[in-house]
């Protein structure tokens, strides 16, 4: 279902890599969502997914991120998407980068993130607001 890419330059830490980032958008990560599980790990901290999120998201904040570990875990089939989303989709980039690294290709960002569903009134789930 993914189709478009975005190329995504992170100067962090001293390196310079460039790679292409597929990604998906709000309205067909919902439409994902309406056919079935799919294995969205929301990469914000746990605060700001406690105040809204995907209602298929899983939490997992970006500076604990172990690819590694997530694929080890999964409930799915080994060869199934892993969606990556954040506020709005600069930590899904950074989240897809880590899984490419980690030898796992079959990755997708949702471009604009949570706020992008929340925009347009999509699939989430609404908590408590941190001050």
């Amino acid at each position: 279902m993914w189709k478009r890419r975005t190329t995504c330059q992170d100067h962090s830490e001293g390196t310079n890599r460039i790679s292409e980032v597929r990604t998906i958008s709000e309205n067909e990560l919902a439409e994902l969502e309406t056919h079935g599980s799919i294995d969205l790990i929301d990469l914000r901290t746990p605060l700001e997914f406690q105040s809204v999120h995907a209602t298929a998201a899983r939490n997992v904040p970006l500076d604990s991120l172990h690819p590694q570990t997530v694929l080890e875990n999964r409930t799915g089939k080994a060869e199934d998407s892993i969606y990556v989303i954040c506020h709005s989709g600069t930590r899904g980039a950074k989240g897809f980068q880590k899984f490419i690294e980690a030898g796992f290709s079959n990755v997708v960002n949702v471009e604009g993130g949570t706020s992008a569903l929340d925009k347009a009134d999509l699939t989430v789930i609404r908590g408590r607001k941190s001050i």
